[in-house]
């Protein structure tokens, strides 16, 4: 995908993958999955190749996790 919903990056990648599971049982649609990024770990969502898909998607579950943000892989 070109863009992606990020709920966080981490050091560890066991808290990465903890982090994951918290998400996907609180959102039943989530597709998580947990991307190498700067020698860390960011948990990703969403994606699509739609920015406007994924701001979409962001904007829904804010409620519940209100620092999601748009990576626009390049």
């Amino acid at each position: 995908y070109a863009h992606y919903v990020v709920m966080g990056i981490f050091a560890n990648e066991d808290n990465a993958k903890h982090a994951a599971e918290q998400v996907a049982s609180k959102i039943k649609d989530a597709a998580c999955t947990i991307i190498p990024f700067k020698n860390k770990h960011m948990v990703t969502v969403f994606g699509s190749d739609s920015r406007a898909d994924c701001n979409t998607f962001a904007a829904s579950y804010r409620d519940i996790y209100p620092d999601l943000w748009i990576y626009d892989k390049k």
